[in-house]
Protein backbone atom coordinates (compact mmCIF):
# COMPACT_ATOMS: atom_id res chain seq x y z
CA UNK A 1 0.00 0.00 0.00
CA UNK A 2 2.94 2.60 0.74
CA UNK A 3 4.64 1.83 -2.24
CA UNK A 4 1.45 2.42 -4.15
CA UNK A 5 0.60 5.69 -2.52
CA UNK A 6 4.15 6.63 -3.07
CA UNK A 7 3.89 5.64 -7.07
CA UNK A 8 0.29 7.50 -7.21
CA UNK A 9 1.59 10.81 -4.94
CA UNK A 10 4.71 10.49 -7.50
CA UNK A 11 2.60 10.62 -10.47
CA UNK A 12 -0.15 13.79 -9.15
CA UNK A 13 2.96 16.04 -8.12
CA UNK A 14 4.49 15.23 -12.05
CA UNK A 15 0.42 16.24 -13.67
CA UNK A 16 0.77 19.09 -11.37
CA UNK A 17 3.94 20.47 -12.51
CA UNK A 18 2.82 19.97 -16.22
CA UNK A 19 -0.15 21.62 -15.32
CA UNK A 20 -0.24 23.91 -11.97
CA UNK A 21 -4.17 25.08 -12.70
CA UNK A 22 -5.39 21.40 -12.65
CA UNK A 23 -7.59 21.61 -9.50
CA UNK A 24 -8.60 17.67 -9.77
CA UNK A 25 -5.01 16.89 -9.65
CA UNK A 26 -4.57 18.81 -6.86
CA UNK A 27 -7.75 17.67 -4.92
CA UNK A 28 -6.34 13.90 -5.49
CA UNK A 29 -3.11 15.16 -3.97
CA UNK A 30 -5.08 16.34 -0.93
CA UNK A 31 -6.33 13.17 -0.90
CA UNK A 32 -3.07 11.11 -1.22
CA UNK A 33 -1.54 13.32 1.51
CA UNK A 34 -4.22 12.94 4.06
CA UNK A 35 -4.28 9.38 3.88
CA UNK A 36 -0.05 9.03 4.25
CA UNK A 37 -0.66 11.36 7.25
CA UNK A 38 0.92 14.42 5.80
CA UNK A 39 -2.15 16.30 7.31
CA UNK A 40 -0.47 19.74 7.26
CA UNK A 41 0.57 19.68 3.76
CA UNK A 42 -2.78 18.11 2.65
CA UNK A 43 -4.75 20.90 4.39
CA UNK A 44 -1.93 23.18 2.47
CA UNK A 45 -2.96 21.84 -0.72
CA UNK A 46 -6.81 21.58 -0.47
CA UNK A 47 -7.25 25.20 0.92
CA UNK A 48 -5.89 26.30 -2.57
CA UNK A 49 -8.59 24.57 -4.50
CA UNK A 50 -11.60 25.37 -2.57
CA UNK A 51 -14.39 26.68 -4.49
CA UNK A 52 -12.86 26.10 -7.44
CA UNK A 53 -13.78 22.93 -8.81
CA UNK A 54 -17.35 20.88 -9.33
CA UNK A 55 -16.15 18.60 -6.50
CA UNK A 56 -16.16 21.11 -3.80
CA UNK A 57 -18.26 19.41 -1.18
CA UNK A 58 -15.93 16.72 -0.94
CA UNK A 59 -12.88 18.99 -1.28
CA UNK A 60 -14.48 20.75 1.89
CA UNK A 61 -14.80 17.25 3.72
CA UNK A 62 -11.60 16.07 3.25
CA UNK A 63 -10.04 19.49 4.15
CA UNK A 64 -11.93 19.39 7.22
CA UNK A 65 -10.97 15.94 7.93
CA UNK A 66 -7.39 17.33 7.78
CA UNK A 67 -7.95 20.43 9.76
CA UNK A 68 -9.81 18.23 12.98
CA UNK A 69 -6.50 15.59 12.97
CA UNK A 70 -4.24 19.07 12.77
CA UNK A 71 -6.79 19.45 15.98
CA UNK A 72 -8.02 22.90 14.80
CA UNK A 73 -11.21 21.43 15.98
CA UNK A 74 -13.55 24.47 15.19
CA UNK A 75 -12.43 25.40 12.19
CA UNK A 76 -13.20 21.95 11.01
CA UNK A 77 -16.42 21.66 12.87
CA UNK A 78 -17.67 24.84 11.10
CA UNK A 79 -17.01 23.15 7.67
CA UNK A 80 -18.58 19.84 8.72
CA UNK A 81 -21.99 21.45 10.03
CA UNK A 82 -21.82 24.59 7.04
CA UNK A 83 -22.07 21.07 5.15
CA UNK A 84 -24.35 18.99 6.80
CA UNK A 85 -26.91 22.07 6.44
CA UNK A 86 -26.82 22.11 3.06
CA UNK A 87 -27.01 18.52 2.45
CA UNK A 88 -29.17 17.17 5.52
CA UNK A 89 -29.67 13.87 3.68
CA UNK A 90 -26.23 13.15 3.91
CA UNK A 91 -24.93 11.03 6.81
CA UNK A 92 -21.10 12.00 6.76
CA UNK A 93 -21.17 15.87 7.17
CA UNK A 94 -23.47 15.01 10.03
CA UNK A 95 -21.21 12.78 11.70
CA UNK A 96 -18.35 14.61 11.17
CA UNK A 97 -19.64 17.14 13.00
CA UNK A 98 -21.24 15.07 16.05
CA UNK A 99 -17.70 13.28 16.08
CA UNK A 100 -15.95 16.77 16.98
CA UNK A 101 -18.84 18.05 19.30
CA UNK A 102 -19.01 14.39 21.14
CA UNK A 103 -14.83 14.98 21.88
CA UNK A 104 -15.21 18.37 23.25
CA UNK A 105 -18.08 17.21 25.63
CA UNK A 106 -21.00 19.04 24.08
CA UNK A 107 -23.15 16.04 23.55
CA UNK A 108 -26.71 18.42 22.97
CA UNK A 109 -25.68 19.74 20.04
CA UNK A 110 -24.18 16.54 18.85
CA UNK A 111 -27.61 15.21 19.26
CA UNK A 112 -28.90 17.28 16.87
CA UNK A 113 -26.43 16.30 13.98
CA UNK A 114 -27.31 12.67 14.94
CA UNK A 115 -30.98 12.49 14.87
CA UNK A 116 -30.40 14.32 12.00
CA UNK A 117 -27.89 11.41 10.53
CA UNK A 118 -30.66 8.61 12.14
CA UNK A 119 -33.57 10.20 10.70
CA UNK A 120 -32.12 10.09 7.10
CA UNK A 121 -30.09 6.73 7.40
CA UNK A 122 -32.55 4.78 9.63
CA UNK A 123 -30.76 1.30 8.83
CA UNK A 124 -27.36 2.35 9.99
CA UNK A 125 -26.43 0.82 13.10
CA UNK A 126 -23.44 2.61 13.27
CA UNK A 127 -24.93 5.93 13.16
CA UNK A 128 -27.47 4.75 15.56
CA UNK A 129 -25.02 3.90 18.44
CA UNK A 130 -23.28 7.22 17.79
CA UNK A 131 -26.92 9.05 18.88
CA UNK A 132 -26.96 6.77 21.38
CA UNK A 133 -23.75 7.69 22.98
CA UNK A 134 -24.53 11.31 22.54
CA UNK A 135 -28.00 11.16 24.48
CA UNK A 136 -26.33 9.15 27.07
CA UNK A 137 -23.59 11.88 27.31
CA UNK A 138 -25.75 14.47 27.32
CA UNK A 139 -28.08 12.70 30.34
CA UNK A 140 -31.12 12.20 27.69
CA UNK A 141 -32.17 8.80 28.84
CA UNK A 142 -35.23 9.02 27.07
CA UNK A 143 -34.02 9.57 24.19
CA UNK A 144 -31.39 7.00 24.40
CA UNK A 145 -33.94 4.00 25.60
CA UNK A 146 -36.24 5.15 22.41
CA UNK A 147 -33.26 3.98 20.01
CA UNK A 148 -31.67 1.48 22.42
CA UNK A 149 -35.14 -0.28 21.90
CA UNK A 150 -34.61 0.05 17.72
CA UNK A 151 -30.85 -1.21 18.39
CA UNK A 152 -32.09 -4.55 20.49
CA UNK A 153 -34.68 -5.01 17.50
CA UNK A 154 -32.46 -4.47 14.92
CA UNK A 155 -29.37 -6.46 15.89
CA UNK A 156 -30.19 -7.85 19.80
CA UNK A 157 -27.17 -8.48 21.46
CA UNK A 158 -25.99 -8.68 25.20
CA UNK A 159 -24.09 -5.34 24.52
CA UNK A 160 -27.24 -3.87 23.89
CA UNK A 161 -29.54 -5.33 26.43
CA UNK A 162 -27.40 -4.73 29.32
CA UNK A 163 -26.99 -0.70 28.14
CA UNK A 164 -31.04 -0.82 27.76
CA UNK A 165 -31.32 -2.93 31.49
CA UNK A 166 -28.70 0.23 32.80
CA UNK A 167 -30.47 3.04 31.32
CA UNK A 168 -34.37 1.67 32.56
CA UNK A 169 -32.41 1.30 35.83
CA UNK A 170 -31.58 5.02 36.23
CA UNK A 171 -35.07 5.94 34.68
CA UNK A 172 -36.30 4.05 37.74
CA UNK A 173 -37.95 1.97 35.09
CA UNK A 174 -37.03 -1.80 37.27
CA UNK A 175 -39.63 -4.49 35.99
CA UNK A 176 -38.37 -3.29 32.71
CA UNK A 177 -34.61 -3.34 33.48
CA UNK A 178 -35.16 -7.01 35.37
CA UNK A 179 -36.77 -7.88 31.66
CA UNK A 180 -33.80 -7.06 29.58
CA UNK A 181 -31.67 -8.79 32.59
CA UNK A 182 -33.43 -11.61 31.96
CA UNK A 183 -33.18 -11.42 28.04
CA UNK A 184 -29.29 -11.11 28.49
CA UNK A 185 -29.49 -14.24 30.15
CA UNK A 186 -30.90 -15.99 27.51
CA UNK A 187 -28.03 -15.28 25.18
CA UNK A 188 -25.10 -17.22 25.01
CA UNK A 189 -22.92 -15.31 27.77
CA UNK A 190 -19.47 -16.08 29.13
CA UNK A 191 -19.12 -17.67 32.03
CA UNK A 192 -17.91 -14.11 33.74
CA UNK A 193 -20.48 -11.84 32.40
CA UNK A 194 -23.21 -14.44 33.29
CA UNK A 195 -22.31 -14.47 36.92
CA UNK A 196 -22.42 -11.02 36.83
CA UNK A 197 -26.05 -10.71 35.40
CA UNK A 198 -26.72 -13.14 37.65
CA UNK A 199 -25.87 -11.21 40.39
CA UNK A 200 -26.81 -7.87 39.52
CA UNK A 201 -31.01 -9.75 39.09
CA UNK A 202 -30.54 -11.18 42.12
CA UNK A 203 -29.77 -8.00 44.08
CA UNK A 204 -32.87 -5.80 42.55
Amino acid sequence: LRDSLDLAEQQIRTVIRMSPGNMVARKYLGGILSNRGKYEEAAKVLRSVLGRTDMDKSVRLLYGSCLANLQRLDEALEIFRQISDENPAEPQPAISAARILMEIKDYQSAEVYLRRAVENNPDNLEILRMAIGAYLGAGNLAQARELLLVETRKEPSARAFLVLADVCRQMGLVDECKSWLEKTLALDLPPELRTRVEGTLKNM
